[in-house]
């Protein structure tokens, strides 16, 4: 069924302190990404971010969606092998993520 949902950044089933199955880790990702090009700090630097990017630690996710680090990355690298996403830096600091074609569903 093709189509679209609609959901609030600030999703509160996102906060119930369950851990995340793969979907609601996907959706989360998709909410957290930055939805205009623009500035966001990471501990103490500015990280300049276009339209679909998100820059996180894997340590960062594997706390908010309560899995391990390791889980984390492999999941990544999942969404990356299915094209949904592009890791287009990883480093100590963080790892950059950019979601495909954000076009299509950040307004």
């Amino acid at each position: 069924m093709p189509g679209f949902i609609k959901t609030y950044r600030d999703e509160p089933f996102l906060e119930a302190g369950e851990p995340y199955d793969r979907f609601h880790a996907w959706i989360d990702l998709r909410i957290r990404v930055n939805w205009k090009p623009g500035v966001t700090y990471t501990g103490k630097r500015a990280v300049s971010l276009e339209k679909g990017e998100l820059e996180c630690s894997l340590a960062d996710h594997a706390q908010r969606w309560g899995w391990s680090r390791q889980k984390v990355a492999r999941f990544l690298k999942f969404l990356e092998h299915a094209g949904l996403i592009v890791i287009t830096k990883s480093s100590p600091a963080g790892t950059r993520i950019m979601i495909t074609h954000p076009e299509e569903w950040i307004r």
